[in-house]
């Protein structure tokens, strides 16, 4: 992205339009903390820094402080959630 005007842009873009995504999420189910992940967190600022603003720019007052944290599981945080998540799947399935 450095030196790239245009593929900058498109980065905080599509970066500020996730973090309006979350933000509205956000205000619908109030969790305890909002955690970037996988492979698009690793991007560095010029991904993380517009998701964080349109994040704050969304929240509802009562959520300002809402903490954003940036995983450091890697590139196989979603793999290893969606494994997790078949393996209690499959559990409560044999429990019934």
């Amino acid at each position: 992205v450095r030196g790239d005007a245009l593929a900058g842009s498109v980065v905080e873009a599509c970066a500020g339009a996730v973090g309006e995504a979350l933000a509205g999420l956000a205000n619908a189910i109030d969790p305890d903390v909002v955690v970037l992940a996988g492979g698009i967190a690793q991007a560095g600022t010029a991904w993380e820094s517009p998701v964080r603003a349109a994040f704050a720019a969304g929240l509802m007052p009562a959520l300002a402080g809402l903490k954003v944290v940036v995983s450091d599981g890697g590139t196989e945080t979603a793999l290893r959630g969606a494994a997790r998540f078949a393996a209690r799947h499959s559990e409560a399935r044999r429990t019934r």
